[in-house]
């Protein structure tokens, strides 16, 4: 069940949440492994597409080394879950992340920021509609008195409270 969050975990167990966090406490594991677990997968994942992406020609004997390397992480967390990331793991998933990063931060912008930036710069979508003025214009009657009264106002005629 380790390939699950722990709330979907404990109902396919038929037991709650906080029985299960029990077990895993009597059994000494400290955290429940699904994020660990679904890190490593989705870092192979990501290279085994490396791999078939990069079969014409080149060699992927690095990527096969890698791909063996989380293969056996995997297993091993699923095994016992209490041990930790093999630090060449965490090396390799932090550079993984880092060039995710860097992709992004890459990529041009392809927009405004903002709804006055889009109307400023002439969009001609009709979906987009200006924002609605909620302020009373100059040429708008003046809004009616209110009826509240000021402190200053005050009725003083009535019984005083005791203090």
């Amino acid at each position: 069940c380790f390939h699950m969050p722990i709330e979907y975990a404990a109902k396919e167990l038929k037991m709650g949440v906080t029985v299960l966090k029990r077990k895993c406490r009597q059994y000494k594991f400290g955290r429940w492994p699904y994020r660990k677990l679904k890190s490593l997968n989705r870092l192979y994942a990501d290279k085994l597409m490396d791999k078939l992406m990069h079969t014409h020609g080149s060699d992927t004997s690095t990527l096969d080394e890698q791909l063996s390397m989380l293969d056996h992480e995997i297993t091993s967390i699923q095994d016992n879950p209490q041990i930790g990331i093999n630090p060449e793991i965490i090396r390799l998933r932090q550079e993984y992340y880092k060039q995710g990063y860097n992709a992004r931060r890459a990529e041009p912008d392809d927009g405004a920021d903002t709804i006055d930036e889009l109307l400023v710069d002439g969009n001609t979508d009709n979906d987009v509609q200006p924002p609605v003025n909620h302020y009373p214009l100059p040429s708008d009657p003046p809004a009616e008195e209110s009826t509240l009264q000021s402190p200053d106002d005050e009725d003083h005629s009535g019984p005083m409270e005791a203090t």
